[in-house]
């Protein structure tokens, strides 16, 4: 199976994405077992997946502008081995 990454570069308790996101990842029956939540350790995201069981990754970045999250990506490189943007099948 493979590991699925979602990445939310919102802090704090985010808006109508963030919130949206939230419900799929309480109602996703099979999700702790196959995703990454890639967050904002202070962020709502990063504190309710945590909770409910997922796999989370402190995203790195100290605001959230082009610089500082490409920035964040690079250091996090290494940790996302078993994420890929294909199928490998």
């Amino acid at each position: 199976m493979n590991q699925i990454g979602v990445l939310s570069v919102t802090e704090g308790d985010g808006h109508g994405a963030e919130i949206v996101l939230l419900e799929l990842l309480k109602g996703w029956g099979d999700g702790p077992q196959m995703t990454t939540i890639i967050a904002p350790v202070e962020s709502s995201i990063f504190q309710e997946a945590k909770s409910l069981g997922y796999q989370t990754l402190a995203w790195p970045a100290s605001s959230d502008s082009f610089k500082e999250n490409f920035k964040a990506a690079l250091k996090l490189r290494s940790q996302l081995k078993d994420l890929s943007l294909f199928d490998s099948e």
